[in-house]
């Protein structure tokens, strides 16, 4: 073999050799990037699952918080319909009694219906003979603006202390822990409902309280003072130039809607409340309550 010939061979075997290495050499990056690369799919594969589990856990406790709801409202359903004299629905030609009422609703603080029935006077006033106008067209959106401007107004005009008789409905916990009452105002002679009934958010003395009236002589059975402040947020609703099947929230006019607050300031048993008040404010005795209460027409706030 020449020299020439040996070192042909020689050279051509380095190459090969050389040709390996580096091919191992960018076998093994490829299968560190390859492990990196899994390493961070398994990491947002991780993460994602966490995020859906935290969805599943949370969809799961709204669940549970309206099955609890639910079954509150079927437990009291069948209360009243085990009430003495309750006839399930009354016959639609059945006539009704007048109502009769002792506190003066003609003040728009003095109920929740009376609330109702002073703003929607107000909007009446308000909106006087101004055409709706048809979806899109300049008379629409100029009656719209002119509602978002008497809501305004309104809601400065309707906040007012209160002294409401109410009685307790139910209780529940909120998504954010807060103690929630559903409260429904009466006259306090009569026991006539007074409105639909609302919620407030109570302050941990406030449960307290109704706890310990529960553990002593019932809560449904007691007639208890609130006082406080009603808060209208008079909602726009450009979806709603008419009432529609389902009246909730209230209907004032078109687009506009009735949802008011009730900030807490005292609830209290009337016995109680009668006591800590001086006699200058105290609001009138109740009488004796009866243990069904009056008849109202359904629907009207």
């Amino acid at each position: 073999m020449t020299t020439s010939s040996s070192f042909s061979t020689r050279f051509a075997a380095f190459v090969l050799v050389t040709f390996a290495v580096l091919a191992g050499s960018s076998s093994s990056a490829q299968a560190r990037q390859s492990d990196s690369d899994l390493r961070k799919e398994n990491q947002q594969l991780t993460t994602k699952v966490q995020d859906l589990q935290n969805e599943l856990d949370a969809a799961r406790h709204d669940n549970d918080e309206l099955r609890q709801r639910i079954a509150q409202l079927e437990q009291q359903i069948a209360a009243l319909r085990r009430s003495p004299g309750s006839t399930g629905t009354a016959p639609a030609t059945a006539p009704q009694a007048p109502e009769k009422v002792s506190i003066d609703e003609s003040v728009p603080s003095a109920s929740p219906r009376a609330l109702f029935h002073a703003v929607v006077a107000s909007y009446d006033k308000a909106m006087g003979e101004a055409d709706i106008g048809k979806p899109g067209d300049p008379k629409w959106r100029t009656y719209i603006k002119k509602v978002e401007g008497w809501k305004s107004a309104a809601n400065r005009e309707f906040r007012a202390p209160i002294t409401w008789y109410v009685r307790f409905v139910d209780g529940r916990t909120g998504r954010n822990g807060e103690r929630i009452a559903t409260l429904v105002a009466v006259d306090p002679q009569t026991d006539v409902r007074l409105g639909n009934q609302f919620d407030v958010v109570l302050s941990k003395l406030f449960s307290d309280r109704l706890a310990n009236y529960d553990a002593h002589g019932g809560l449904n059975n007691t007639l208890l003072v609130l006082r406080g402040t009603v808060v209208p947020d008079i909602r726009v609703n450009e979806e709603r130039p008419a009432r529609g099947s389902f009246d909730n929230p209230p209907f004032i006019g078109p687009f506009a809607e009735f949802v008011y607050s009730v900030e807490v300031k005292s609830l209290l048993a009337a016995k109680d409340d009668e006591k800590e008040q001086p006699s200058s404010t105290r609001p009138k005795e109740p009488a004796k309550t009866p243990s069904t209460p009056a008849k109202t027409t359904p629907g009207k706030p």
